[in-house]
């Protein structure tokens, strides 16, 4: 949202010959106030430790427009899969298999900060607090034990 403000002054001289001149100063605001979202999309998808279908994942993701997804199963693929779906890692924790939650955001989402927890055996659990606008969400995910 762009605000724009004006004001009108006058100015006067007392010479012989009396001027008045209306000047306008124009303040434009380029801040754009983030919108808080009245509706949220969240995916928890197990996609699989041995899925290396990038672009298969991106489209279901892209074609839900989820704003935060949570993924099991991703075994130090975070950046192949941010980088096919456009969406933010929020995670960084690597093990040689990654079986806890690992929370993505679309770009128009952010976050203060990411957890991540080691349980017994290859399991974890994941955090963020992810933002937009006036909403904060705390996001846990995991992969549980059977």
């Amino acid at each position: 949202t762009t605000t724009m403000s004006t004001s009108t002054t006058t100015t006067t001289t007392t010479s012989p010959s009396t001027t008045t001149t209306p000047s306008t100063t124009t303040e434009i605001s380029t801040t754009v106030p983030a919108v808080t979202p009245t509706k949220l999309r969240l995916m928890s998808w197990n996609v699989y430790f041995g899925n290396g279908k990038f672009d298969a994942m991106a489209k279901m993701l892209n074609s839900w427009h989820v704003d935060i997804a949570n993924l099991q199963e991703t075994n130090n693929r975070l950046g192949q899969i941010e980088e096919a779906s456009g969406l933010t890692s929020v995670n960084t924790w690597h093990q040689s298999h990654d079986w806890c939650g690992y929370n993505f955001h679309g770009s128009d989402w952010s976050h203060e900060y990411s957890k991540e927890i080691e349980v017994p055996g290859s399991r974890g659990v994941c955090g963020a607090m992810i933002k937009k606008g006036n909403a904060r969400l705390c996001v846990w995910g995991l992969h549980p034990v059977q």
